[in-house]
């Protein structure tokens, strides 16, 4: 079947963008909604030492499946045909299965790999081996639904992966919820990673209606593993960059009288809640954004660099606002914020999150530039910066680990972060002939006055030490202060982008 009769294009490219954004943003809150309250319970429920297991299993099973290709991207970008589509399939699924494979391998050899330094009970080795495979599994089936998905994106048809998250997040909290409740903790952790996969694949290749044929093409597979390869040592250097601090902070047992500089099974729930909560302002607050940044751009360099700078302005802007302010609430309430949510006994999650401040802001923004440098065929400028930031994290996250455990890596990965930004920024420059730095400038220091204002609250106590009204004091304050400078120094820009999306949106109503 040809998969343009299945997923047709039939409104024009501003009400696809709009519908897209709004329902990516529509689904993307209801989840962080939804997850406050799921993680407040699993939080309080699961001890916090299998979501250390938890973190240990995925990092493993990042690099068990390091000879998996991802044509996602050039799905999105080249010609659609039924003859590229099912030799992705096809490549993309066998490629799937050699991270099983290797984990047999290990697993009947040399069980014990797992963990580099340090004795942990054998428990604790099975719950990781069954962690693995079970998230191994996951990326078979992700694999055979990887078609169908990569169809939908690239149609912006948000509205069906958006029902489809409703659906997966309410089943998922309502087993996960129950597993924990009745002491099945890692089943519940890993019920909570599975199930949005699960419902998402099959959901989206039911609506979608694509099936694979019984194709093969030597030449269209040598040109998608030959472009495969290319963004697969990206991808290579990407484990690197996010995955290896969290396999040094998991797999190096160095216990200290802090847990939050220390190492191994119990430091590494910390860390790894402290960098769930990192991407918190990526993922939510601009996720509507980034969900559909790559397929915007892609359309948008088509209409010209005069047209495509003026929306990746557009979009960095809007980027910009939601992460500062996000991000400074999040830094100046953290205490705050993690008693409501996760409880008393996570606060050594606290100094961890606050390490990674640069992390926080700045990967957002790496992210952006690096999805329209992919659109417009830079891939190589975009593995060039992750090749930076892998060189760097593997110079200096071991030792980093080694002395000062999880803190040590929060740190590196803050500075990481921080150099892929810059040097994304300037890749960007060279495609649109202009530097955006002064997006950033306005919202950037108001953010530092609100935390120079925060250092100034915790030394003279001017906020009231009840928890709720210190957060919604501290809320109040980021909302009220990063309204009140936009309102006053970027009034032009922010009826600019308003007027955007009203005409967007006009054009789609008629």
């Amino acid at each position: 079947m040809d998969p343009e009769s299945s997923v047709p294009i039939k409104q024009p490219l501003s009400s696809m963008v709009v519908r897209s954004v709004l329902w990516t943003g529509a689904t993307q809150y209801w989840l962080f909604g939804l997850g406050i309250i799921k993680t407040i319970i699993l939080a309080r429920l699961v001890p916090p030492e299998y979501f250390g297991i938890l973190a240990i299993g995925q990092a493993w099973v990042t690099y068990l499946t390091i000879f998996r290709f991802d044509f996602r991207t050039a799905i999105m970008a080249w010609k659609e045909t039924p003859a590229l589509l099912s030799v992705q399939f096809w490549l993309e699924s066998l490629m799937s299965t050699w991270g099983v494979l290797i984990a047999v391998v290990l697993y009947h050899w040399v069980p014990g790999i797992l963990f580099l330094i340090g004795d942990v009970p054998p428990m604790w080795l099975s719950a990781v081996w069954i962690c693995i495979f079970a998230l191994l599994g996951l990326s078979v089936l992700e694999a055979v639904t990887s078609t169908p998905r990569y169809l939908a994106e690239k149609h912006l048809r948000q509205d069906v992966i958006g029902r489809l998250t409703f659906a997966h997040s309410l089943i998922g909290f309502g087993l996960a919820t129950f597993l924990a409740s009745r002491g099945h903790f890692l089943a519940a952790l890993l019920a909570d990673v599975v199930i949005p996969s699960v419902i998402i694949g099959a959901g989206v290749s039911i609506v979608v209606r694509w099936r694979p044929a019984l194709y093969w093409s030597w030449s269209l597979a040598k040109k998608l593993i030959s472009f495969g390869f290319t963004m697969w040592t990206s991808g290579l250097l990407g484990k690197i960059t996010f995955q290896f601090d969290d396999w040094l902070v998991g797999t190096i047992e160095r216990p200290r009288a802090r847990v939050w500089m220390s190492s191994g099974i119990l430091p590494e729930s910390f860390y790894f809640r402290a960098y769930t909560a990192g991407k918190m302002p990526m993922d939510v607050f601009a996720g509507m954004i980034g969900h559909v940044a790559l397929p915007i751009y892609s359309r948008t360099q088509l209409e010209g660099q005069k047209q495509l700078r003026r929306v990746h302005r557009h979009m960095t802007w809007a980027l910009t606002h939601m992460i500062f302010l996000s991000a400074t609430f999040a830094l100046i309430a953290t205490e705050e914020v993690v008693t409501i949510v996760l409880g008393a006994r996570w606060m050594d999650t606290v100094p961890l999150f606050r390490m990674m401040a640069l992390y926080i802001v700045a990967r957002p923004f790496w992210q952006n530039c690096t999805q329209l440098l992919l659109a417009v065929g830079r891939e190589k400028s975009m593995r060039r910066t992750v090749a930076v930031q892998a060189i760097f994290i593997l110079i200096a996250c071991p030792p980093a680990v080694w002395f000062w455990g999880a803190a040590g890596a929060a740190v590196v990965v803050s500075i990481m972060a921080l150099i892929g930004w810059m040097l994304s920024e300037r890749f960007v420059a060279e495609v649109l002939g202009a530097y955006n730095w002064s997006l950033y400038l306005v919202p950037g220091l108001t953010a530092i006055f609100l935390g120079i204002l925060a250092i100034a609250e915790k030394r003279y106590e001017w906020i009231p030490s009840n928890i709720w009204l210190s957060t919604t004091i501290k809320l109040t304050s980021c909302v009220l202060g990063f309204g009140f400078v936009t309102l006053a120094l970027e009034r032009e820009t922010l009826m600019d982008s308003f007027n955007a999306l009203r005409l967007a949106i006009t054009k789609e109503n008629t």
